[in-house]
């Protein structure tokens, strides 16, 4: 993916209900490298079915285990989620990246209002270059 181009991102999963979902967000930027790979997401679809799961994570960089660049003091949250993502804090939302696990509520997972976590068991990005 080009860095700093826009593009529309379509994320399509589905939750252990089996039940498709579609969030799609009409601006979506990586920043480069001196940015720590900045987030830039805004948008969102009134077209989309899912939730605007990617709201709280614009303006973030890009956390991995051995960068720490989430907002969390305390905690490495790329660490304790076993996953690269642009984290907030290590109670994130949403995570669409990480190991799949049924027994541990990290990895790939989507809080509800209830903020208790739910498997995701299927996702996809796909990214349409709006350049």
């Amino acid at each position: 993916m080009s860095q700093g181009k826009t593009y529309t991102l379509r994320v399509n999963y589905s939750l252990n209900s089996g039940k498709y979902w579609l969030s799609i967000y009409d601006n979506f930027v990586v920043g480069p490298e001196s940015t720590s790979y900045k987030l830039s997401v805004s948008k969102f679809s009134s077209d989309s079915t899912g939730v605007d799961g990617l709201a709280e994570y614009n303006n973030m960089k890009f956390s991995t285990a051995d960068k720490d660049n989430d907002q969390d003091d305390s905690r490495n949250c790329a660490e304790e989620n076993q996953a690269g993502w642009w984290f907030k804090d290590c109670d994130s939302v949403v995570t669409l990246t990480g190991i799949y696990n049924q027994q541990v509520p990290r990895g790939v997972s989507l809080k509800g209002n209830t903020n208790s976590a739910r498997r995701i068991t299927y996702v996809s990005m796909m990214f349409l270059s709006k350049e």
